[in-house]
């Protein structure tokens, strides 16, 4: 945060960055940060000004869909507060100034800062109005972000007030038409991912959490009407991911379980499934996502018919491109997964306690990854993971990110791989409680 190279021109950075941390404390476990609460219910936040040590609220806001909120504070010495990271539940990110950057915790989102200062430069061209019905922004096109990070605040929000509206971007889990409906909050549907970008004369906020607790899980699970568990062994879910943080050798590996398995349980019955849509998928503002979604379910679905047709005779269905309810309904009735990292794991592992063995890179493996695939979300059940002693990592393929967490893998030793998971499937099959 280097504050002490800038107390010269920011006399009061240090409480400025201390009301900035307390502005960011959750007033739920993990749900809807203090300030994210003061908006909705008041239509400003006040922080120290870090130059003149006054109380201070935002002049004006300017929306990122999907990406945040721009606080700008005029005055002398002007300043922004980027409310940013989606992962992270949208907290009150750094302090931006021309010439300075002070964070508040980690640095994230680097990319905002250009921006800011372009902002800073030109000036507003709209104010706030602090009694104008606020607004929370939300939507996540993928799911497993709109379960952790969105819906536990949105319904922490409706504890402290009704009297705001959601401008919703996406809606993967179909659930936000019936919440609003309950509740009695307005709802306007975005059409495009950018849809309100710009400033807004209404006090906005990006909606944030960092986990899923059981009551708005039991919540979530309701509304989307989705069944009770029901074990049904042995039925096995797999993903399948043709490229992207994947295993090269994915067909073999696959190939080579499914026929253990069934050499030990002919009744065996395996789910492949490599992408589900999202509950409102017919909506416009998926227009730039269906082409995207389109490749992924023809790559998966050919890795999956040539699983087939080199298995014939096993008991194979292809779950790719069902909705996302039908995908999980299915889920619902197996005893094990075998997956990728990331979302897909999230779909087997979030919704149902189900145990499962995630493949994946050095860095997806690790024992805080794998503990932190269990954190997210209430119930959970933590994944096995391939031995790291079993993955090569190679390059990052079909992703735009570099680093550790994309690269694809090998599995050295497909025998042993397939071992492992055949001993994970028969302890957990061994130690379920019957249903």
């Amino acid at each position: 945060m280097n504050i002490a190279a800038n107390l010269t021109a920011m006399p009061f950075a240090a409480p400025h960055l201390d009301g900035l941390s307390a502005l960011n404390t959750f007033i739920a476990p993990k749900a809807l940060r203090s300030f994210q609460r003061d908006i909705l219910t008041s239509g400003q936040f006040i922080c120290t000004c870090p130059f003149t040590g006054r109380p201070s609220s935002p002049d004006a806001h300017y929306v990122l869909p999907g990406s945040g909120v721009l606080y700008y504070f005029g005055g002398s010495h002007p300043f922004i507060i980027a409310a940013a990271s989606l992962k992270d539940g949208f907290p009150l990110l750094c302090l931006i100034t021309d010439a300075d950057v002070l964070w508040t915790d980690k640095p994230e989102r680097h990319d905002l800062i250009p921006l800011a200062r372009q902002l800073l430069a030109s000036g507003p061209d709209v104010l706030v109005q602090p009694d104008a019905p606020p607004r929370a922004m939300m939507g996540d096109p993928n799911f497993a972000h709109f379960m952790w990070n969105e819906f536990p605040a949105v319904f922490e929000a409706v504890r402290h007030t009704y009297n705001f509206t959601i401008d919703l971007r996406f809606d993967p889990l179909g659930i936000m038409q019936r919440f609003a409906h309950e509740t009695g909050l307005a709802l306007n549907h975005m059409i495009s991912p950018t849809q309100g970008r710009g400033w807004t004369a209404q006090p906005t906020i990006s909606l944030g959490s960092t986990a899923c607790g059981p009551v708005a899980k039991a919540k979530l699970m309701d509304m989307m009407d989705l069944p009770p568990q029901r074990k049904t062994s042995p039925r096995i879910w797999i993903s399948v991911r043709d490229q992207g943080r994947t295993m090269e050798n994915q067909f073999e590996f696959l190939r080579a379980l499914v026929a253990a398995q069934s050499a030990r349980a002919p009744e065996t019955k395996f789910f492949f499934d490599g992408f589900s849509a999202p509950m409102d998928m017919s909506r416009q503002i998926y227009g730039a996502l269906r082409p995207k979604f389109a490749d992924r379910i023809i790559g998966a679905q050919s890795v999956i018919a040539d699983l087939t047709a080199a298995l014939p005779n096993l008991r194979m269905t292809d779950m790719t491109g069902q909705s996302l309810h039908s995908a999980l309904t299915k889920i619902s009735t197996c005893d094990f997964y075998v997956s990728h990292t990331g979302t897909m794991q999230h779909k087997a592992a979030w919704f149902y306690p189900l145990s499962g063995l995630q493949h994946g890179n050095h860095a997806s493996l690790s024992p805080a990854a794998l503990k932190w695939a269990a954190q997210m979300v209430d119930g959970a059940v933590p994944p096995g993971g391939l031995p790291v002693t079993l993955i090569k990592d190679t390059e990052v393929r079909g992703l735009p990110t570099q680093n550790a967490r994309n690269k694809d893998y090998v599995v050295t030793d497909i025998d042993a791989a397939v071992q492992v998971t055949l001993d994970q499937i028969a302890a957990s099959t061994a130690t379920r409680p019957a249903t």
